[in-house]
């Protein structure tokens, strides 16, 4: 403290603005390094971030909305449904599109790795618009139990019809006894289930 008794009053106010002019600059330039430091953060997140994650969820609503409106086109076979799944395909391919666009997923090899295999996922989805089209038009393309009865169980039950149709003529052709009667009533019931 003897040190400060040789300094005038004048040079200690001085002094003391002086050490308070350094504090503050000391305070400002740290601020303003914390500022710059907080600029390129943000610069990053709206120039990399945001544009992946917008790309990213738009693309999830997108593929939401289409899978819920597949089962609308196939319900219905409305035009209307069929043409907002198609603009919802054309939504998904836009985001995916987008999202592999982005600048964040461009850098990390592994990231670019995982979109990549999202993207072939989401190829194979849009793929199926024109088969999901074709089936809704079509209710035995859409009912496979019933294209298959259509296409093989059908023509197997014509043949056995006609047969028993036959059977049961030639049956009533032939001479009655109780043997060829019993004969007769089982062909008839097993004709009609």
């Amino acid at each position: 403290m003897k040190f400060l008794s040789n300094f005038s009053i004048q040079q200690k106010v001085y002094s003391s603005f002086g050490v308070i002019m350094v504090v503050m600059a000391i305070i400002v330039v740290n601020t303003l390094v914390s500022l710059s430091v907080t600029d390129s953060q943000v610069k990053s997140v709206t120039s990399e971030i945001q544009p992946a994650l917008i790309a990213a969820t738009q693309l999830e609503k997108a593929l939401q909305e289409a899978s819920a409106s597949i089962g609308f086109v196939m319900l219905t076979n409305n035009k209307e449904h069929k043409l907002r799944y198609q603009q919802l395909n054309q939504a998904v391919k836009k985001a995916m599109l987008t999202l592999t666009q982005s600048p964040l997923v461009k850098k990390p090899e592994k990231l670019n790795t995982q979109v990549k295999k999202l993207g072939i996922e989401v190829k194979d989805f849009v793929s199926y618009e024109q088969r999901v089209i074709k089936l809704s038009e079509n209710r035995l393309f859409n009912l496979p139990a019933l294209n298959y009865a259509r296409e093989t169980l059908n023509p197997t039950n014509s043949e056995i019809s006609q047969v028993l149709n036959s059977m049961i003529q030639s049956e009533a052709d032939e001479e009655s006894n109780d043997q060829r009667k019993r004969l007769l009533i089982d062909l008839a019931m097993l004709k009609n289930n």
